[in-house]
């Protein structure tokens, strides 16, 4: 029963500790005019937010940070409204960003998007590199960023039990030894 607790323990507090969102692997390679966006041929990241979420308000605060080491970086906010408000809710962040305001919410319908936060990294050719649902860690963020604009491929975050992620270290188990007999 103590490993069992352990074990859980182990699980929950790694993974409080890196992304725990939506990858949206579909869409890498993908042209950003097929989301209904607009580009200017700089390395751009769309971060999808409404003030009223508290996660968005993570998710800019770790954009800001990136873009005072990263001034070329081009940050571009998607939100279904324009409004003084908004304007006030930015004026609260160190982030230099153009508003994209899809009031008709065609690039959200393009996207199929489901969750807010949602952060879009695209290269200088308009190509999405990297789509993510869900908050980012300011690590993740600026690892994204970074190897964005330094026109390297950008690491493929995974979800913790999800497609594609490592199986979770279990003590006793080596993991390379081990054998499927269904």
């Amino acid at each position: 029963m103590k490993k069992l607790v352990l074990l859980g323990i182990l699980v929950a507090s790694s993974s409080a500790l890196a992304f725990t969102g939506t990858p949206r692997p579909e869409w890498i390679g993908k042209a950003i005019s097929t989301a209904h966006l607009p580009h200017a041929g700089q390395p751009s990241v769309y971060v999808f937010a409404q003030p009223d979420c508290a996660a968005c308000s993570l998710q800019l605060g770790a954009l800001s940070a990136l873009q005072k080491t990263n001034s070329k970086l081009r940050v571009t906010l998607v939100t279904e409204q324009n409004s003084p408000a908004l304007r006030e809710y930015l004026s609260g962040f160190a982030l230099r960003s153009t508003v994209y305001a899809d009031t008709a919410g065609s690039s959200i319908a393009a996207l199929a998007l489901r969750n807010i936060p949602a952060v879009l990294y695209v290269n200088s050719r308009g190509t999405i590199e990297g789509f993510y649902e869900g908050t980012l860690t300011n690590a993740e963020t600026r690892d994204l960023g970074t190897a964005l604009l330094a026109a390297k491929p950008l690491p493929r975050l995974t979800v913790p039990g999800g497609v594609g992620s490592p199986a979770a270290a279990v003590p006793g188990v080596t993991w390379g030894n081990s054998q499927n007999n269904c």
